[in-house]
């Protein structure tokens, strides 16, 4: 066997090398120009297709631009390499907007397209020149949305600002469009209190301007927050305050009546007495705006560019067509909107009672004043007879109807199926809970009795006697009032 010297070897070697270079540079030679990752360009440059245009995320102007700077940054340019940027494009534009520009193009072929030929049909297309008129509309239309911080709404600005081709008059048609975005920023703020601020600013200079409005709205920002962080009330306090308010109230009331008899006037029953005292109150509901499609409007005049606070259309020359009054158009009337909606309201509209506060209608749900489990100081207790069973439950004027915890219902074993009820209640703690539904009873005190329903309600929450049975019972708070209702036994039932 005969040996390779080293000359040989490296003979072999470079043969080896030079037959593999021919191969690679066979292959390279017969590798397509386009391909699924990108494209082998006449330059020779091999660059990565860029993404599709997708006209519902972005604008083909904006997507013009990024491509061109994709191009720029791998190489190309514009005007040297004007095929190459046509191909890189077609190739990445998607299949739909390829079809597109055959379509547009033909007769001609899509390949021989220049670049600025294929700009100029999809600017044509897809980004048509908008009106003069009615850009510098839309932009001295435009007002800061309610959720639309400064900044953003400085951007939406600018955005409209590029079509409004604000130029001076004369003949050298200088821009002037930073006057109107000035003017426009400032006249659409949506905070009064910033606006003012600026206003009283001498500082012309729009950077200057958005500067200081934001430092204003970041410091309201800021306030917000701390005193949202601050420490809220107690409920018990809140509830304590309410129950001397009663204590007063009563007293009051039991002070009139004694000098009623000394004088020798006829002495009024309670009811008379309380009508003399309070004002009967009116079951309200809080009111959904989005539900009623009225979201984001003036209560006003219905437009969507300002709040009701903001409105400057006179109320007296806006009439409500639906409901016939003053101060509202027919587009926000909220009693004939209600109206509407009613079936999925728990109270009727009869029962609704429109306040005008900034042109708003408020509404409640019913408002139950002491029904969480707390102390005892100031609260007034009695006990009643609940289908034959003494009920020791606190007695509240605040509250319209009477309700008792689950576990008490249960306890008193009336074994009657529970009715479903539309109620909605709040407490002072402002947490709003549904009953678990209702039942009609029988109810003594003091030799009354009445059938009246009673409420059952989660075991969170405290047994309460509100004024339908204060009323069916003849329960009259001045006398309460001179006991310690602590101390009242079962005894006083009867």
């Amino acid at each position: 066997m005969s040996t390779i010297t080293a000359a040989e070897l490296e003979a072999i070697l470079k043969r080896q090398e030079t037959s593999f270079k021919e191969m690679l540079q066979t292959v390279l030679q017969n590798q397509p120009k386009t391909s699924a990752s990108g494209n082998t360009l006449p330059s020779g440059v091999f660059i990565t297709s860029f993404e599709n245009f997708n006209e519902k995320s972005e604008s083909f102007t904006h997507y013009k631009q990024r491509f061109e700077n994709y191009a720029t940054r791998k190489g190309l340019k514009i005007k040297e390499d004007d095929s190459d940027f046509a191909k890189l494009l077609l190739d990445s534009i998607g299949a739909k907007y390829f079809t597109m520009i055959a379509s547009l193009a033909s007769p001609k072929a899509v390949e021989s397209l220049k670049y600025t030929e294929l700009i100029e049909l999809l600017d044509d297309y897809l980004a048509p020149a908008r009106n003069v008129l009615v850009a510098q509309h839309q932009f001295l239309s435009k007002y800061q949305n309610e959720n639309q911080s400064i900044s953003e709404y400085v951007a939406s600005l600018r955005s409209e600002l590029h079509d409004c081709k604000f130029t001076s008059p004369c003949d050298c048609k200088v821009s002037i469009s930073d006057i109107f975005l000035r003017a426009q920023f400032i006249r659409g703020l949506r905070d009064n209190y910033i606006r003012e601020q600026l206003l009283q600013s001498s500082d012309e200079a729009f950077d200057s301007i958005i500067k200081k409005a934001i430092a204003l709205e970041a410091s309201k920002n800021d306030s917000k927050q701390i005193s949202t962080n601050g420490p809220a009330p107690k409920p018990e306090n809140v509830n304590k305050l309410q129950s001397n308010q009663h204590r007063s109230r009563s007293k009051s009331r039991y002070n009139q009546t004694n000098r009623q008899q000394q004088s020798g006037k006829p002495n009024n029953d309670y009811k008379d007495q309380k009508s003399s005292h309070r004002t009967p109150s009116k079951t309200r509901i809080r009111i959904n705006y989005k539900e009623l499609g009225i979201d984001g409007l003036c209560l006003r005049c219905g437009r969507n560019n300002h709040a009701v606070r903001d409105c400057t259309v006179e109320q007296a020359k806006l009439k409500c067509d639906l409901c016939n009054k003053t101060g509202h158009v027919s587009k926000v009337c909220i009693t004939s909107l209600l109206r509407k909606h009613r079936s999925n309201n728990h109270t009727s509209v009869k029962n609704i009672q429109s306040q005008f506060e900034f042109d708003s209608h408020t509404y409640h749900i019913e408002e139950v004043y002491k029904c969480r489990d707390g102390g005892e100081d100031d609260r007034y207790f009695i006990y009643v007879n609940i289908e034959n069973n003494p009920v020791m439950i606190e007695v509240d004027s605040g509250c319209r109807y009477t309700l008792i915890p689950r576990q008490l219902y249960n306890e008193l074993n009336i074994n009657r199926e529970l009715e479903p009820t539309t109620v909605t209640l709040r407490a002072y703690t402002s947490d709003v809970f549904k009953p678990d539904g209702k039942v009609t009873v029988s109810a003594s005190y003091n030799g009354n009795t009445m059938q009246e329903d009673i409420y059952i309600v989660p075991d969170q929450y405290a047994p309460v006697l509100g004024r339908n049975w204060i009323r069916g019972l003849k329960i009259k708070l001045e006398e309460i009032d001179e006991k310690n209702s602590l101390d009242i036994t079962p005894d006083s039932i009867n």
